[in-house]
């Protein structure tokens, strides 16, 4: 099964939110060892809420997707609500089956963001 659908190239080649938020409250770094995808973390949390989410990221188009698909969904959440998202949420958007290894590419953006909010509980 191809994993590279439309929808996960169209992210891949043109990803939601991807830059810097030079007034970031929280910051964060985070990387898969198991290929070298890496991603940068940028959220403006205000309240509870976040209020603006950017990222940088290398790596496959399966993490670069999976980073450009959660943050376009991320802003305007409450923080709880982020650390309460399962990692199904993220898969189903792939909509296809991925290798253990893939999975790893596509939610080390959710991963990240989770950790930089858990980090960062006072934001």
């Amino acid at each position: 099964m191809n994993i590279y659908h439309e929808h996960v190239l169209d992210h891949y080649k043109r990803p939601r939110n991807a830059g810097s938020l030079p007034h970031a409250t929280v910051r964060f770094d985070d990387s898969n060892s198991l290929c070298g995808d890496t991603i940068h973390v940028d959220l403006d949390v205000r309240d509870g809420v976040i209020v603006a989410a950017r990222f940088s990221a290398t790596g496959c188009a399966v993490s670069q997707a999976g980073a450009s698909m959660l943050f376009e969904r991320i802003e305007g959440m409450r923080s709880d609500a982020v650390l309460a998202m399962h990692k199904d949420e993220i898969l189903e958007e792939f909509g296809s089956a991925l290798s253990v290894s893939r999975v790893k590419c596509a939610l080390l953006a959710l991963s990240a963001v989770k950790k930089a909010l858990g980090i960062n509980a006072e934001a």
